[in-house]
């Protein structure tokens, strides 16, 4: 199953390199939400554990916004008004932005190590997460900061094969600059 959708991420993303700047405008227009709502699928099996769940009641399912997290439970925004769901541990998976636009990143863009996607929605990078900048071969955007050049790097199986192919890339390019500056690796023995 994880092989086939990994197989299936990969065919998506040829499509999508291969549409002009203009086609993925329309797109994060006019079919983002959509796709959004429709991409991320549960297994059978989860699904119908989830199913289960909610109709025994040790899952409950709420209209609203969470407003704030605290130490002793959530500030929740329903229809009905704000009211306080107690709970010991929250684990907050909400969808975040990008980021494109916090300091950090700024200065990236800036110094001319990244460059912002015409969508405005991350940062321009290979399969692998590295920034398409010839500045520097060592920096790599994770995740959801490649979303305007990678569809779907925002799911976990994505993160963990970007991960995975980051790691090897820059293990070689650590190995190149050590043949480059004569480097000699010493392990000593404990």
């Amino acid at each position: 199953m994880a092989r086939h959708h990994e197989r299936l991420s990969f065919t998506r993303a040829r499509p999508w390199a291969g549409l002009t700047p203009q086609e993925r405008a329309r797109f994060k227009r006019h079919v983002k939400a959509i796709y959004d709502s429709h991409r991320n699928r549960l297994p059978p099996e989860h699904y119908q554990r989830l199913h289960h769940a909610i109709a025994s009641g040790a899952i409950t399912v709420r209209k609203g916004k969470v407003d704030r997290i605290a130490t002793n439970g959530v500030l929740f925004s329903a229809p009905a008004g704000l009211e306080v769901l107690p709970a010991d541990l929250t684990i907050d998976c909400r969808f975040r932005p990008s980021g494109t636009d916090s300091p950090l990143v700024r200065s990236l863009i800036v110094a001319g190590l990244a460059t912002r996607d015409e969508l405005e929605i991350g940062i321009v990078v290979d399969e692998s997460g590295r920034t398409k900048s010839a500045a520097l071969h060592g920096l790599f955007a994770m995740g959801p900061l490649g979303l305007g050049s990678l569809p779907d790097i925002d799911l976990v199986p994505q993160i963990v094969s970007q991960s995975h192919a980051a790691a090897s890339l820059l293990n070689s390019w650590i190995g190149e600059v050590a043949k480059v500056h004569d480097v000699v690796k010493v392990f000593d023995d404990v």
